[in-house]
Protein backbone atom coordinates (compact mmCIF):
# COMPACT_ATOMS: atom_id res chain seq x y z
CA UNK A 1 0.00 0.00 0.00
CA UNK A 2 1.62 3.10 -0.97
CA UNK A 3 1.74 5.94 1.58
CA UNK A 4 -0.04 9.28 0.81
CA UNK A 5 1.88 11.86 1.95
CA UNK A 6 1.31 15.11 0.66
CA UNK A 7 4.01 18.23 -0.02
CA UNK A 8 2.87 21.53 1.69
CA UNK A 9 1.15 24.06 -0.66
CA UNK A 10 3.72 27.24 -0.66
CA UNK A 11 2.62 29.09 -3.37
CA UNK A 12 0.21 29.58 -5.79
CA UNK A 13 0.46 32.83 -8.34
CA UNK A 14 -2.15 33.28 -10.52
CA UNK A 15 -2.18 34.92 -13.99
CA UNK A 16 -4.39 36.11 -16.60
CA UNK A 17 -3.98 32.83 -18.45
CA UNK A 18 -5.32 30.26 -16.97
CA UNK A 19 -4.64 28.20 -12.93
CA UNK A 20 -3.45 25.15 -11.70
CA UNK A 21 -4.97 23.74 -8.73
CA UNK A 22 -3.30 21.36 -6.30
CA UNK A 23 -5.48 17.91 -6.41
CA UNK A 24 -4.88 14.35 -4.75
CA UNK A 25 -3.38 11.16 -6.30
CA UNK A 26 -5.36 10.17 -8.95
CA UNK A 27 -4.58 7.40 -12.09
CA UNK A 28 -3.48 8.69 -15.09
CA UNK A 29 -4.30 7.80 -18.71
CA UNK A 30 -0.87 7.70 -19.01
CA UNK A 31 2.23 6.76 -17.24
CA UNK A 32 5.83 6.96 -16.32
CA UNK A 33 7.70 5.05 -13.83
CA UNK A 34 10.96 4.62 -15.23
CA UNK A 35 11.93 0.96 -15.49
CA UNK A 36 13.03 1.56 -19.22
CA UNK A 37 15.69 4.00 -19.21
CA UNK A 38 19.22 3.50 -19.12
CA UNK A 39 21.50 4.69 -16.54
CA UNK A 40 22.52 7.88 -18.04
CA UNK A 41 20.71 9.91 -20.59
CA UNK A 42 21.72 12.80 -22.99
CA UNK A 43 19.12 14.65 -24.99
CA UNK A 44 15.35 14.19 -25.26
CA UNK A 45 13.87 10.88 -23.47
CA UNK A 46 10.55 9.58 -24.63
CA UNK A 47 8.38 9.01 -21.76
CA UNK A 48 4.30 8.01 -21.10
CA UNK A 49 4.14 5.45 -23.53
CA UNK A 50 6.00 7.89 -26.26
CA UNK A 51 3.30 10.46 -25.09
CA UNK A 52 6.00 13.09 -24.21
CA UNK A 53 9.21 13.78 -24.15
CA UNK A 54 11.09 14.81 -21.27
CA UNK A 55 14.72 16.67 -21.20
CA UNK A 56 16.84 18.52 -18.96
CA UNK A 57 19.51 21.00 -19.05
CA UNK A 58 21.41 19.36 -15.79
CA UNK A 59 24.28 17.07 -17.95
CA UNK A 60 23.62 14.16 -14.73
CA UNK A 61 20.05 12.73 -15.13
CA UNK A 62 18.96 9.11 -15.81
CA UNK A 63 18.14 6.41 -13.63
CA UNK A 64 18.46 5.66 -9.95
CA UNK A 65 18.09 3.16 -6.95
CA UNK A 66 18.45 3.42 -3.74
CA UNK A 67 22.01 2.51 -3.27
CA UNK A 68 22.85 5.15 -6.28
CA UNK A 69 21.10 8.35 -4.93
CA UNK A 70 21.93 10.24 -2.13
CA UNK A 71 20.55 13.14 -0.11
CA UNK A 72 23.13 13.20 2.23
CA UNK A 73 21.80 13.44 6.13
CA UNK A 74 18.20 13.81 4.72
CA UNK A 75 18.98 9.44 3.58
CA UNK A 76 18.14 7.75 0.19
CA UNK A 77 14.81 8.28 -1.86
CA UNK A 78 13.43 4.95 -2.64
CA UNK A 79 10.99 4.09 -5.85
CA UNK A 80 7.82 4.03 -5.26
CA UNK A 81 6.92 1.53 -7.69
CA UNK A 82 9.18 -0.70 -9.13
CA UNK A 83 13.23 -0.62 -8.64
CA UNK A 84 14.32 2.78 -9.96
CA UNK A 85 13.70 6.34 -10.18
CA UNK A 86 14.63 9.11 -12.03
CA UNK A 87 17.18 11.64 -10.55
CA UNK A 88 18.45 14.51 -11.32
CA UNK A 89 21.22 16.48 -10.39
CA UNK A 90 22.63 19.93 -11.07
CA UNK A 91 22.79 23.64 -10.12
CA UNK A 92 19.79 25.65 -11.56
CA UNK A 93 17.96 22.43 -13.29
CA UNK A 94 15.56 23.45 -15.81
CA UNK A 95 13.32 19.90 -16.52
CA UNK A 96 10.45 19.68 -19.60
CA UNK A 97 7.91 17.32 -19.68
CA UNK A 98 6.34 17.91 -23.07
CA UNK A 99 3.14 16.15 -24.40
CA UNK A 100 1.88 14.96 -27.42
CA UNK A 101 -1.30 15.32 -26.32
CA UNK A 102 -2.35 18.50 -24.27
CA UNK A 103 -3.13 17.38 -21.01
CA UNK A 104 -4.86 18.60 -17.66
CA UNK A 105 -3.87 16.82 -14.79
CA UNK A 106 -0.18 15.85 -14.43
CA UNK A 107 1.44 14.51 -10.82
CA UNK A 108 3.66 12.30 -9.26
CA UNK A 109 5.82 11.79 -6.58
CA UNK A 110 8.48 13.99 -5.56
CA UNK A 111 11.70 14.49 -3.15
CA UNK A 112 13.85 17.44 -3.33
CA UNK A 113 17.67 18.30 -1.25
CA UNK A 114 18.14 21.70 0.67
CA UNK A 115 21.73 21.49 -0.51
CA UNK A 116 21.17 24.58 -2.95
CA UNK A 117 20.40 27.59 -3.40
CA UNK A 118 16.40 27.03 -4.59
CA UNK A 119 16.37 23.71 -2.78
CA UNK A 120 14.09 22.66 -1.14
CA UNK A 121 11.30 24.41 -3.19
CA UNK A 122 10.49 23.18 -6.65
CA UNK A 123 8.54 25.76 -9.08
CA UNK A 124 6.37 24.02 -11.82
CA UNK A 125 5.30 26.36 -15.00
CA UNK A 126 2.45 25.10 -16.89
CA UNK A 127 2.32 25.85 -20.47
CA UNK A 128 -0.61 25.26 -23.40
CA UNK A 129 0.90 23.88 -26.50
CA UNK A 130 1.52 27.60 -28.39
CA UNK A 131 4.14 28.38 -25.00
CA UNK A 132 1.52 30.42 -23.41
CA UNK A 133 2.25 30.84 -19.87
CA UNK A 134 -1.10 29.19 -17.83
CA UNK A 135 0.46 29.72 -14.36
CA UNK A 136 2.61 28.79 -12.01
CA UNK A 137 3.02 26.67 -8.68
CA UNK A 138 6.04 26.27 -6.04
CA UNK A 139 6.03 23.66 -3.23
CA UNK A 140 8.59 22.88 -0.45
CA UNK A 141 9.87 19.87 0.20
CA UNK A 142 9.63 19.72 4.14
CA UNK A 143 13.25 17.55 4.74
CA UNK A 144 13.10 17.42 8.19
CA UNK A 145 9.59 15.77 8.85
CA UNK A 146 10.14 14.09 4.89
CA UNK A 147 13.82 13.07 4.82
CA UNK A 148 14.40 11.85 1.15
CA UNK A 149 11.01 10.45 1.16
CA UNK A 150 8.92 10.99 -1.96
CA UNK A 151 5.91 12.92 -1.39
CA UNK A 152 2.93 13.28 -3.96
CA UNK A 153 2.85 16.53 -6.02
CA UNK A 154 -0.55 16.83 -8.62
CA UNK A 155 -2.27 19.83 -10.24
CA UNK A 156 -5.05 20.10 -12.79
CA UNK A 157 -5.00 23.07 -15.20
CA UNK A 158 -7.77 25.24 -16.34
CA UNK A 159 -6.72 25.39 -19.59
CA UNK A 160 -5.01 21.92 -22.02
CA UNK A 161 -1.00 21.75 -20.84
CA UNK A 162 1.73 21.44 -23.75
CA UNK A 163 4.32 21.04 -21.33
CA UNK A 164 5.75 21.42 -18.18
CA UNK A 165 8.30 23.24 -16.85
CA UNK A 166 10.23 22.13 -13.29
CA UNK A 167 12.83 24.24 -12.20
CA UNK A 168 15.03 22.60 -8.79
CA UNK A 169 18.82 21.95 -8.75
CA UNK A 170 18.65 18.50 -6.95
CA UNK A 171 15.58 15.92 -7.53
CA UNK A 172 13.84 12.52 -7.83
CA UNK A 173 10.41 11.50 -9.39
CA UNK A 174 9.05 8.25 -9.43
CA UNK A 175 4.78 7.19 -10.71
CA UNK A 176 4.32 10.34 -13.00
CA UNK A 177 0.65 10.65 -14.03
CA UNK A 178 -1.01 12.52 -16.91
CA UNK A 179 -4.63 12.85 -18.23
CA UNK A 180 -6.57 14.90 -21.10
Amino acid sequence: MKKMIYMAFILAMGSANGSLEKIDVFQGQWQEGWEGIDKKVEGDLSIFGEQGIFRSTSPYYGYATEQSFSFGSAGRPKPIEGSVFLGVNGDGNQSTFTFNQPVTRFGGYWAFTSCCASAPYITFEAYTASGELIDTLTYRHDEKKFGAMMQWVGFESSKAMGSVVLKSDFFVADALQIAP
